[in-house]
């Protein structure tokens, strides 16, 4: 993680260097916006085992804010609810602030074409074999209240827009359809779309009736 931190960080420095004005948001970019979202996954998977290894002091060394708050502001480009999350998190572990960097349109219109390629395994002979592989998204305790009525509130909201429901309701490329539980070994290794959306199975996201009930993730 920390080398795509400096990777990007070391980009925001030479696209402040170039005599060019710097335009948010293009497809010039799309790399950085696609590695952006790349450490903001990761993190958000990975946080709680670095808060329990005391390495959580170090990543406040990396100069998130150098990204985030940068000019190419790479959480209005980012899904939703992968900058909600990361949102979310740092401000919890007061790492950096960056609430009010997130738009309510917010990855709307991605500068590059994100995937989760094992968002909804289909796959019946190899399935017992990769989704025992799947990182659960399990967040500190004291963390799933604030995480989960985030995204809560970012899927009412989107409800009200067309426009910005179009990602949510998207096939397996952007954050995947999930049939009924099964166990392993069935054609499925997903859940069926309902209420709201939130980070699942490494890379990708779910859909879950109840935010409480990240408590069983």
């Amino acid at each position: 993680m920390s080398r795509i931190v400096s990777w990007c960080i070391q980009y925001v420095d030479n696209c402040g260097m170039s005599n060019s004005k710097i335009i948010a948001g293009v497809v010039r970019h799309g790399t950085f916006y696609a590695l952006c979202q790349a450490f903001f996954i990761i993190f958000s998977f990975r946080y709680k085992e670095m808060v329990k290894s005391g390495d959580i002091e170090e990543v406040g060394r990396w100069g998130l804010g150098r990204i985030v708050h940068s000019a190419l502001d790479p959480l209005k480009y980012v899904v939703r609810p992968v900058g909600l999350c990361f949102a979310a998190i740092t401000r919890s572990l007061q790492l950096v602030y960056c609430n009010h960097l997130l738009p309510f349109d917010a990855g709307s219109k991605l500068p590059f074409e994100p995937m989760f390629p094992f968002d909804a395994f289909k796959l019946k002979s190899s399935a017992t074999l990769v989704c025992a592989q799947l990182r659960r998204f399990s967040p500190l305790a004291e963390d799933k209240s604030e995480v989960s009525t985030v995204l809560r509130s970012s899927r009412m909201s989107a409800s009200n827009n067309d426009d910005n429901m179009d990602f949510l309701d998207e096939d397996d490329m952007i954050i995947g359809s999930y049939n009924e539980s099964r166990p392993l070994g069935s054609s499925q290794c997903g859940y069926q779309s309902s209420m709201f959306t939130i980070y699942s199975s490494s890379p990708g996201l779910r859909h879950i009736e109840n935010p409480l009930d990240m408590n069983s993730c």
